[in-house]
């Protein structure tokens, strides 16, 4: 069984209730399976440290996906299964609002 070992931000708990994804101000992201407790994966994520602002995080497509931005403005998109990136959206800037994405 895992422990939170770091500060944590916000959370997100996949539909089927298997996982649960939690920002954990400093290095990104960490999934943890709420069957075994068990740390399955740790997603990086650009944490500015002075900004310390928990960062918003959703699962997507069946729990198939989890997202997330970051402080430098890129919202990042990965494979819960194998942790693998599936798309980086970059702009100029920092963007400073909240989203929220809703499953059909």
């Amino acid at each position: 069984m895992a422990l939170l070992t770091r500060d944590s931000g916000s959370s997100a708990i996949s539909e089927d209730e298997a996982y649960i994804a939690i920002s954990n101000l400093c290095t990104g992201i960490d999934l943890y399976s709420l069957t075994t407790l068990d740390l399955v994966h740790s997603f990086p994520a650009f944490i500015d440290p002075d900004m310390n602002v928990p960062l918003a995080l959703q699962f997507l497509q069946n729990g198939k996906l989890l997202t997330c931005g970051s402080h430098n403005g890129a919202v990042c998109i990965w494979e819960r299964e194998n942790g693998r990136v599936f798309q980086t959206l970059k702009h100029d800037g920092v963007l400073k609002i909240a989203i929220k994405t809703f499953s059909f």
